[in-house]
C-alpha cells in the first residue's frame, strides 16, 4: 500500500471519528433539550438564620413560581413565603422573587444551573417577652446552585448566598425615641425543587 493511499485513508478514517464523535454530541444534546422540564415549579428550603447583633434561627422558606419560557430555565417569577423563628423572637415575610436559571451542565442523568436571584417583600418582626414587633420592608440577594435529578423533574439545591436587608420605618430605639432603622442578616439554605407543567 502506497504513503499516499495510506494517509487517504488515515485522512478518512480522523474526518470519520469527528463527524461521529460530532453527531453524538448533537443526539445527546438534543436529548437533553428533549428532557427539560415544565414552567411551573413548587421549591422548598431549611436551614440556620443569623440576624447579625442577634441569635441565630431556624429558617424555613417556599417558593412557588413560573419560567415564562416555557421550560425550567431561563427568566423566572415566583411567590415566596419565609419564617424565622428562635426562642426570643420570630420573623415572618413574603415577596417577589425574581431570578435567572442557567444551564451550565447538561448530560443524560444529571443538570446543574446555577441561579442569581433577588427578592422584594414585607414581613414582621416580633420579639416576643412584652418587647412588641415592627413591620419591615426586605430585600433580599442570594446566588443558588441546583442539581437537577430524575430527566429534571426533581431538583436539589443550596443557597450559599442568602442575604436579607431589613428597613424598618418606625421602630424603637434603647433611648425611647422612635424612628427608621436597619438590620441585616445571613442564611444558608438547602432544598428540593419540583418542575411541572
Amino acid at each position: 500500500m502506497s504513503h499516499g493511499t495510506l494517509r487517504s485513508l488515515t485522512l478518512a478514517s480522523l474526518v470519520f471519528a469527528l463527524a461521529l464523535v460530532g453527531s453524538l454530541g448533537v443526539t445527546g444534546q438534543a436529548e437533553a433539550q428533549s428532557r427539560r422540564a415544565g414552567p411551573l415549579f413548587v421549591s422548598a428550603g431549611i436551614g440556620p438564620h443569623v440576624l447579625f447583633h442577634h441569635d441565630t434561627s431556624f429558617r424555613l422558606s417556599g417558593d412557588f413560581g413560573w419560567h415564562p419560557g416555557g421550560h425550567d430555565e431561563g427568566f423566572f417569577l415566583a411567590a415566596n413565603f419565609t419564617f424565622s423563628v428562635d426562642a426570643y423572637w420570630a420573623q415572618v415575610f413574603g415577596g417577589i422573587r425574581l431570578g435567572g436559571d442557567i444551564e451550565v451542565f447538561t448530560n443524560r442523568d444529571v443538570a446543574v444551573l446555577i441561579t442569581p436571584q433577588g427578592l422584594a417583600g414585607f414581613g414582621w418582626l416580633d420579639w416576643g417577652r412584652g418587647h412588641g414587633g415592627w413591620g419591615y420592608a426586605v430585600l433580599q440577594p442570594s446566588f443558588q446552585v441546583n442539581v437537577g435529578l430524575l430527566e429534571r423533574v426533581l431538583w436539589v439545591w443550596a443557597n450559599p448566598v442568602c442575604f436579607d436587608f431589613l428597613l424598618l420605618p418606625d421602630t424603637w430605639r434603647e433611648d425611647g425615641s422612635r424612628g427608621f432603622d436597619f438590620a441585616w442578616g445571613y442564611s444558608f439554605l438547602a432544598g428540593v425543587r419540583y418542575n411541572f407543567g
